[in-house]
Formats: structure tokens, C-alpha cells, sequence
């Protein structure tokens, strides 16, 4: 894609007459040239098809509604992959589909429609871990290991009154899955990025289900 970009930018410049020292900046700027990056359209074409086929009346019969269900899944989080940023575990989160819908994000496009929720997220209460996972470089590699170890949201790794963050060992009873070795340095990142995070406190449910156990009736 660079290069294509590269090549026709160099090509305008000398159709017009330009001196090559002129900056490339200057024909993508929109209020003089507004010459286009390959890349841009490319991506801008793939999520105009990617809106017709969402709301495509026959959108039940795509492959799509499959595909976007199995990455809903995969995002573990309560909320729709289409209405709020995924972290996705590698390599899903290098797919295009996966791309396409970072993209949308990226220029703060949100698709719902009321008729048709779709994909549906997970049906549980709780902070999803994804909040704190942003802003981590190596986010998709963390996000696989949370999965393995059934850790969705930031209530499992406090206690009761969210006043203390769990270790290794002890959060096997937010989890209902028993972690084998040592504390991972991963899992100690995420604890600390936890800990850093402002105002994460208030936004934590109360009280903390994952540490009550369910009333039988």
C-alpha cells in the first residue's frame, strides 16, 4: 500500500508540475489537494460494504453473522464488539474482519441496530478486563492468557470489597479455575496496571459477585 501511495503521489507531483521537494503532505491535505492515501480508501471501502451487509435484510443468511459471533466470544467482554473497542487474543486480532471493526472505532463509527442485536456479548455483570488492557503494548498476548484462565472481568482479581487485588493462588475462587506454578510476570503486569489505574474503584460493582456465592432458595 505504501508503495502504490508512493508511486501515484510521485506521479501527481510531476503531472502537475511540482518541484519533487515539495512535501507529500501537502496533496493530503484536505484544503488544498486532498489527495487520497491508498490505505485510507481501501479501508473506508471495506467498512461501507462491511454496513450494507450488516444491514443487508437477508444478513441472517452471511457468513458475517457466523464470524462476528465467534469474535464476540473471543473479546469475552459484556459489551457488543460493534459498539465498544475489542482486545482480541493473537491471532484474531490480525484478521481482517478484526481490523475492519478497529477501524471503525478508530474514527468513532458505532453500528447498532435495534432490530437486530448482533453479535450478542456475554450475559454477566461485571467491569470487563478489556478497560485496562488498552493501553498495554502487548495487550492480545495478555488478553489469550486471561481467556485460558477464564479471567474476564477486573471484579475476579479483588476481594470482597475490592480493596485488595488477589494473588496467583488466591484467585482461583473468583475464577473456578485452579492455577498451576508460579505467579506469571503477565499476570503481576496486570495487577499493576490495575493498581495504577485511576478512578478504577468507582466503577467496580458492588458488591463484588464473583466473591459471594449464589443464595438457593
Amino acid at each position: 500500500m505504501d508503495k502504490i501511495t508512493k508511486f501515484y503521489t510521485n506521479l501527481t507531483k510531476h503531472k502537475a508540475g511540482f518541484a519533487s521537494t515539495i512535501p507529500s503532505s501537502t496533496l493530503f491535505y484536505n484544503r488544498i489537494y486532498s489527495l487520497k492515501i491508498m490505505q485510507n480508501t481501501q479501508q473506508l471501502q471495506l467498512i461501507n460494504n462491511f454496513s450494507k451487509i450488516l444491514n443487508h435484510p437477508s444478513f441472517g443468511t452471511f457468513a458475517l453473522k457466523i464470524r462476528l459471533q465467534q469474535l464476540q466470544n473471543s473479546a469475552t467482554t459484556n459489551h457488543s464488539i460493534l459498539m465498544h473497542q475489542p482486545i482480541l487474543p493473537s491471532p484474531e486480532n490480525k484478521t481482517t474482519t478484526v481490523q475492519i471493526i478497529l477501524k471503525l472505532h478508530k474514527v468513532q463509527l458505532i453500528l447498532h441496530n435495534d432490530s437486530n442485536i448482533w453479535p450478542i456479548p456475554m450475559n454477566q455483570i461485571g467491569t470487563s478486563i478489556n478497560s485496562i488492557l488498552y493501553s498495554n503494548l502487548k495487550a492480545s498476548v495478555i488478553k489469550g492468557k486471561l481467556n485460558t484462565h477464564h479471567i474476564y472481568f477486573i471484579e475476579q482479581l479483588t476481594n470482597s470489597s475490592h480493596t485488595q487485588l488477589l494473588t496467583w493462588q488466591e484467585s482461583h475462587h473468583n475464577t473456578q479455575k485452579i492455577p498451576r506454578g508460579r505467579q506469571p510476570k503477565w499476570y503481576n503486569t496486570l495487577l499493576n496496571d490495575i493498581a495504577a489505574a485511576e478512578n478504577i474503584h468507582n466503577q467496580l460493582i458492588q458488591p463484588n459477585s464473583f466473591t459471594i456465592p449464589p443464595i438457593n432458595n
